[in-house]
């Protein structure tokens, strides 16, 4: 008893001499080598952080109908309006027409309500409520890209069923459906059925099935979407292109001329398909002259050509993927034109503004009034990003600025002196341990 008395007593007793002798020698450990020499500061542009609304592709989480679950690394609620503590609505901040049906985004597990019906002309507003970008996009309409809190109003004259998806969460699905003279909406028009001898293509489960065919010359092949969302067919040279068609619907192409044709959904490009051709070219017969005056052709974009630009203006390529050149300096009052020369859609989305979903071919434009450095990506493919720097003659826009960090003097105690107090120290908890005994 007495020995473990006595044993308690030192250990205290050693604490203290511990705490007493450390405490003006709280430094010594500046006397290791640093492993940095400074610590950056950094000072961003006016505006906020676009990229925290950008969505986190295919993280992980799973979708129980309460919102999105956390993903990796969540405390349930993840991004979603569920009944975790990880998300939250949106409030919205975007305008609501007068009349309008409102279809509401709560979550990236779909879209609230579903299915609607309406008469033609009615404006429906898709409100999104979530703190992920999202877009409604289908064969009868395309919202572009509503951001956070925003809205996009959409109106369709045609009746009709109109499948609709997101095309940056693609499991999200809908419909409109536009009613008749009669009060009910038609049914949808049954696709012309493909040549009996047409090779066909299924597309499903968000591929291609086959994902790749081989044909001889003059075969035709019938592309014809099970799927429960709009898709394309679309080849990456441009010889062809489906544009979006909805379920149900069928697509088809006779190839003419050997070689290999791969080809991608717009909308979905990790869809991705390809068509073999093999034999002798065969030669097309040209359609006879007629006295009716054609409109022009539409120009047809071609991949890796370089924009001009016009007066007090810079042009910005975007590739499959990427943005070329990815960083400019511009004087105030400059206007960027971005044109998409790839096959796959992207967007320019900052916090100076929002392009939408460019298809091939497509420009978007954007004056820059105010020195400041902005930060852009594509709002489909994250790992796009560039930056607009807006610079008068001379001046120098901050982005990054290192700053050394000052250290206070510290004591110039130093490693053999801690060992030399400990050795002490040890050799009298040794002789204290005796004399109890």
């Amino acid at each position: 008893m007495i020995v473990r008395m006595g044993w308690n007593v030192i250990m205290l007793f050693t604490s203290l001499l511990m705490v007493g002798w450390l405490a003006p020698h709280a430094g010594a450990a500046d006397d290791l080598p640093a492993t940095g020499a400074a610590l950056a500061t950094f000072a961003s542009p006016p505006g906020y952080d676009f990229r925290s609304t950008l969505p986190a592709f295919d993280k992980g989480g799973d979708d129980d109908g309460n919102g999105d679950d956390g993903g990796d690394g969540g405390n349930g609620g993840g991004h979603g309006g569920g009944d975790g503590n990880g998300g939250g609505a949106v409030p919205i901040s975007g305008e609501f027409p007068p009349d309008a049906l409102v279809i509401t985004i709560y979550d990236d597990d779909g879209f609230s309500p579903a299915a609607l019906e309406v008469d033609p002309g009615q404006e429906i507003t898709f409100a999104n409520a979530h703190d992920d970008p999202h877009t409604a996009t289908g064969s009868g309409f395309d919202t572009g890209i509503i951001q956070p809190g925003a809205t996009a109003t959409v109106a369709i004259d045609e009746p009709g069923t109109y499948a609709f998806a997101c095309l940056i969460h693609p499991n999200m699905v809908g419909t409109i459906g536009v009613r008749g003279p009669d009060g009910l909406v038609p049914p949808p028009k049954a696709a012309a059925p493909p040549p009996a001898d047409a090779i066909a293509v299924q597309i499903v489960g968000f591929a291609f099935n086959p994902a790749s065919v081989t044909v001889t010359t003059g075969t035709t092949v019938a592309w014809t979407n099970a799927d429960r969302v709009p898709h394309t067919v679309t080849a990456l040279d441009g010889s062809f292109d489906s544009s979006i068609f909805d379920p149900g619907s069928s697509f088809t192409q006779t190839f003419n001329t050997p070689g290999a044709f791969p080809y991608q959904c717009l909308l979905h490009p990790a869809m991705q398909g390809e068509v073999i051709v093999t034999g002798e070219a065969i030669a097309t017969t040209p359609a006879p002259a007629t006295s009716v005056p054609e409109a022009p052709p539409t120009p047809t974009p071609v991949v890796g050509a370089s924009p001009e630009a016009g007066a007090n203006e810079t042009v910005i390529a975007i590739v499959d993927f990427g943005f070329d050149p990815a960083s400019v300096t511009v004087a105030p009052g400059t206007t960027v034109v971005w044109t998409n020369l790839g096959q796959t859609p992207h967007t320019v989305t900052g916090d100076f503004g929002d392009s939408g979903a460019l298809t091939s071919g497509s420009t978007f434009r954007q004056t820059f009034a105010e020195a400041g450095a902005y930060d852009y990506v594509c709002a489909f493919h994250p790992d796009m990003h560039g930056e607009i720097v807006v610079a008068a003659d001379g001046a120098v826009v901050p982005s990054i600025e290192t700053t050394p960090v000052e250290r206070e003097p510290t004591s110039t105690a130093t490693r053999s002196e801690l060992i030399q107090f400990l050795t002490l120290l040890v050799a009298l908890l040794i002789a204290l341990i005796e004399l109890l005994e």
